[in-house]
Order: structure tokens, then sequence, then C-alpha cells
């Protein structure tokens, strides 16, 4: 069974093609944070809260928060929390560690633990990724731990390499044996290269009494352009060697040579069927501005789904609104909406989901992303937004003072970013313990973050 599931999911991969818009974000929370993280410039990610739609209200889940940063300012550590409705506290949820090369602010790997509550220790790896100096993906591994019944549910480890033009020869895909906690071999993909290095074919095998064996060829096809024109698959029954025809992709483009369309067609009967068809359009600027699929249904096209996209002067996406056809009714019927705030900076803010209700006829709120950033500057003045009244004595002998019940989510930092004490639901912190200089006090009035110079006699 698990042989066919990959499958699936090969399939899946394969018809999604990227066009060649400027912005094209996925709508996912993970993604979000990726594109903060990336930004360049002196701006890093502080802190995201994450909120689930409660009627008019937004209800507040968990939150991201960097805890450790190198002196370019970028995140080496961040630890998760999940919010404790009853007791109004949060809860340590997991962390996630990042590394990165020497010279570079190249991310080398990424590690996130989970924190078991019950046990009070660090839970087995839940996600790992590496990368060489090319930003070439060395390995990733996942896995899914049944804590409650102290046992592993399921786990994924793929490997890949490389070239010496950096392109991609290999991946090998291994599954976790739950009971002997073991990787296992599962699939296998190969590439191989034109005299262009542009994608030949892709073959997929299949690890089967304890050798690997060939079921799926991808072969593409290009234009004088160097433009994907064709990708056909072919596929042979295991243990058979003999390929037929399965599938095959054809995409045309535009005079900008943006992707116009995405044709997929069936092998049935000895002739190609009408499966599947992407539209894709674009503004003057080449930003996708709307996708349409359909399917082919009774010698016709039937409309299936369609969205919009929508981008600021910068050609950052703003809005992303996907339709549903209304088979019955005929026409398109509003689904889901995903609106991105930015700053002044051009760096994202907020996200916001949405569902269309048809029977109160508007927009109902699901979740929402707020991302607190900061420009990292440690040898610079930075102005109290609080009254100095409010937090005292500054300068100090290592005490700290708060007059505001509202201050919480209190962090020091040293003079290099150096994140040395952190409290979450208690005020009770001090710097008794560190050398006299300057510091900066990070923390949460009435909700806003603020950010203050603190001076240690």
């Amino acid at each position: 069974m698990k042989y066919f599931i990959f499958l699936s999911c090969i399939y899946i991969f394969s018809f999604n093609v990227k066009a060649q818009s400027k912005i094209d974000i996925k709508n996912d929370y993970y993604n979000d944070n990726l594109l903060i993280n990336q930004q360049g410039g002196n701006i890093v990610l502080d802190s995201s809260y994450y909120y689930l739609g409660n009627n008019d209200e937004w209800k507040l889940v968990s939150r991201r928060k960097s805890v450790k940063r190198n002196e370019k300012g970028i995140s080496l550590e961040e630890i998760n929390h999940c919010w404790n409705i009853e007791t109004e506290k949060w809860k340590l949820k997991d962390t996630i560690s990042n590394k990165y090369f020497n010279t570079t602010t190249q991310l080398k790997s990424r590690l996130k633990r989970p924190w078991l509550n019950g046990q009070n220790i660090w839970g087995d790896t839940t996600f790992y990724i590496e990368y060489d100096k090319n930003k070439n993906e060395l390995s990733s591994i996942s896995k899914n731990w049944d804590y409650k019944n102290n046992k592993a549910s399921r786990g994924f480890n793929s490997k890949y390499s490389y070239d010496d033009n950096n392109l991609i020869k290999s991946e090998i895909i291994k599954t976790l044996d739950t009971t002997t906690l073991k990787w296992e071999n599962n699939n296998k993909l190969i590439y191989s290269y034109d005299d262009k290095n542009r994608k030949d074919t892709v073959k997929h095998e299949f690890w089967i009494r304890g050798d690997w064996e060939l079921f799926q060829m991808d072969i593409y096809e290009y234009n004088n352009q160097s433009q994907l024109i064709t990708k056909l698959i072919r596929q042979s029954a295991l243990g058979v060697n003999i390929f037929k025809n399965k599938e095959k992709q054809i995409y045309t483009y535009d005079d900008k040579g943006n992707l116009k369309e995405t044709l997929v067609k069936s092998w049935a009967d000895n002739i190609w069927i009408n499966k599947r068809k992407i539209i894709d359009r674009y503004d003057e600027r080449n930003n996708r501005i709307r996708r349409t699929y359909t399917s082919y249904k009774d010698d016709k096209w039937i409309n299936s789904l369609r969205v919009f996209y929508k981008y600021n002067n910068e050609d950052k996406q703003i809005e992303y609104l996907t339709e549903l056809w209304d088979i019955d009714k005929g026409f398109w019927i509003n689904s889901t909406k995903t609106t991105r705030d930015y700053n002044t900076s051009g760096n994202l803010i907020l996200r916001i989901k949405q569902n269309w209700n048809d029977k109160i006829n508007q927009w109902v709120n699901v979740n929402k992303n707020v991302f607190y950033l900061s420009e990292f500057d440690p040898s610079g003045i930075l102005t109290p937004s609080l009254d100095k009244a409010y937090i005292y004595p500054n300068p100090t002998r290592g005490e700290i003072n708060f007059s505001d019940d509202s201050v919480y989510d209190i962090s020091i930092y040293d003079i290099n970013g150096k994140l040395i004490k952190m409290s979450v639901n208690t005020r009770d912190i001090n710097i008794n313990d560190q050398p006299p200089g300057f510091y900066f006090m990070e923390y949460f009035e009435k909700g806003k973050k603020s950010l203050l110079k603190i001076i240690k006699e």
C-alpha cells in the first residue's frame, strides 16, 4: 500500500508547474515565515502570533519567538508556545534551531524538536533539513511520534546528491519502520540532463524484495527558448519492465515567456484523451493575476476552480482569492481569501485567511498570523516607547521594576543582540548577574511589542 501512496504523491508534484511570475507565494504559514527569514537588510523576525477566527473575535493559539541571533541578526533559535486559554499562560511546544555556514548567511541546517510537557523533556526530532553551501538540499527527516502510546506513527527520510553543475542527480526516500525504528528504502528518483543542462529524464524506482525496480519514466522536451513544452509519463507494472504511455503534459507560453496553459492528457485505447487544463493570465508586469482549473468530461471542458491574485506597487502579493464552480447554478462562488499586509519597508507583517459563508453571504475569519519585525542594530540608541516612570530604576544595579501590570513576555539582550534572559508569564526578571554596560529589554504592553535600552551601573 505504501508504494501506491508515493505514486499518488508523484502525480501531484509532477503537475505543479510554477509560472514565471515575479512573486508566487504558497498559501501557508511556513512559507510566510520563510519569506520573512529570507528578507535582506537588518530587518529580522522577532516573533509571530497565530490566531483562529472565533465569530467576530480572534482566538490566540500559538506564537513563534526568536530567542537567539548571531551578529548579523539572523535567528539561530526560535521557540514555539501554545496559549492555554484556561490558565491564560503560554505552554512550551517546540524549538527550531538554525545553523549557518561560517562565512555566509546561507542556512546549513534546521532542526525542530517537540517539548513533552508531561515528562518535561525534549522529544525526538520531528523535522530536520540540511543544505550545502550551494543552497542544495542534502537531506530532510520528518518523524511523527505518538506520545500518548509512546511509539512512532510514521517517518520519512530523503537524501539528495548533485553533479558538478549543482544539478540534482538522485533522491532516495526512506520510510521509518515503526516497530524497529530503522529506516527502510522505499523509492528513488534518478535524474539525467541533456547537453544544455536541461532535465532530460527522471526515473522512478521502488525498493522491492531487496532491490530497486524501475516502474516509471518521465521524459522532457523543450522549445528553442529552452522552455518545457512536453512532459511524457510512461509506466510499467512492477516486475514486467514493459513501459506504456500514461500521461502527457503540454505547456504553452505567451510572447513574454510566461506559462499560459498547461494541458494534461491521459492515454486510453491507444489515443490521447483530454483530462484537465490550467490557464494562467498575467498583468503588464508579468505577475500572475488569474489561474483557472478545468476538467474534461462528456466531451466538454467543465470549470472547477479559479484563483485571483492581487499585488501592490512593489509586486508583492496582497490577496489570494479562490472561487469554485457551481455546476447546478452555472456560475462561480466565493471559496477562500487570503490577504497580506506589509510595512513601509516591504516586509510582511500580517496574513489573514477567510472562508466564504454562503448562508450569511460574507467572509468569515479562519486564521491570522501577525509578524513582529525590528531593526537589528545593537550599537544604535533606541528611543524608549514607554515613559521611564513605568520601568525603573534606569540606570539600574540589576533590579528592574514595573509600575504597570500590563507588561509581560520580557526578554533581555546584551549589546551584541544575544538573549541572556527571558520571562514568559511573569515580570520577575533582573540582570543582577550581568556585568555593567548597555542592555536591551524587549517586552509586550497591552498587546504591543516595545524595545527599551537599559543601563546597568
